[in-house]
């Protein structure tokens, strides 16, 4: 909970290690994820910004790694957030940002997102985002050094994406099967939201499954990473704006006060209160036996 720094490959191969010696077991047990209780970056008192981002990148590297093994996960963090702070991160509705604009390479997001869907199409006089033969297109994921997801076409005109999970660590890839076929894809949308990447081509479905990618705020960047600089035509961006709930939980009874009877320090440590109200319903939520 009080990471400081970006995951990093030696980070995400250590879960990595862990899961697969389970995994190897001869009656493997149940595994349970837990993600954090982050510091949101609506709170004013709880630390530098790089640090909270940090901590939200955690919680969704955890996230991530539930939902690509199929394993429980208590999320903290999302508790949290949506009980003191009114939102959930993990939900998110999109909103245009920019719209039909042709940009260089590599070019770079302005704000800082934590979600974004991305439409690549053609221009009248331009050429089509991936052809055969042509440069591949990368899109970093994440604030975590190196994550990242690749789209190229090859000879026979067959989408090949591949995921960094970080920098010298990889993630999953595929090619995709030959009923899309094709000598250049006209459009190519990209969605991520939370863990789960989406990507269309033609307006086909070739990618949908969760990835390896942290939370929290990064600056999103389009490259072309084995070419020259080039232009691509951006139809739309969009950020995803996380949805607003109902909070409840108050500033007093989720961090108490500094030597107070309930415990917290008014800061960023749990009351009593808190701590019950979040793990009483979380831990409720997981029906153990």
């Amino acid at each position: 909970m009080n990471q400081g720094s970006y995951p990093m490959a030696a980070d995400i191969a250590a879960l990595d290690r862990v899961s697969a010696g389970i995994a190897a077991c001869d009656r493997p047990p149940d595994l349970l994820y837990v993600a954090n209780a982050t510091p949101s970056s609506h709170s004013r008192p709880r630390g530098h910004r790089a640090a909270i981002e940090a901590r939200d990148s955690y919680a969704g590297l955890i996230r991530a790694r539930a939902a690509m093994e199929d394993r429980g996960l208590i999320d903290l963090g999302r508790a949290l957030d949506m009980a003191h702070w009114g939102y959930d991160p993990t939900q998110v509705h999109f909103q245009r940002i920019l719209r039909d604009a042709p940009v260089m390479t590599p070019y770079s997001v302005d704000a800082p997102l934590a979600d974004l869907a991305v439409t690549l199409g053609q221009a009248a006089d331009g050429p089509p985002p991936l052809t055969v033969g042509g440069t591949a297109i990368s899109l970093t994921l994440s604030p975590i050094h190196g994550n990242a997801l690749t789209l190229r076409l090859d000879a026979d005109g067959m989408l090949i994406w591949s995921v960094r999970a970080a920098e010298d660590s990889d993630g999953p890839s595929g090619r995709v099967p030959a009923t899309v076929r094709r000598r250049a894809l006209h459009t190519i949308e990209i969605e991520l939201r939370g863990p789960q990447l989406t990507v269309m081509a033609n307006r086909e479905i070739l990618v949908d499954q969760p990835i390896p990618r942290g939370g929290g705020l990064f600056t999103p960047c389009l490259d072309a990473p084995d070419g020259p600089a080039r232009t691509l035509f951006v139809e739309s961006l969009a950020e995803g704006v996380p949805l607003l709930v109902q909070p409840w939980l108050t500033e007093r009874d989720l961090w108490g006060e500094r030597d107070g009877p309930a415990g917290g320090n008014g800061e960023n440590h749990l009351a009593e209160p808190g701590r019950l109200a979040l793990f009483d319903m979380l831990l409720g939520a997981t029906r153990f036996a």
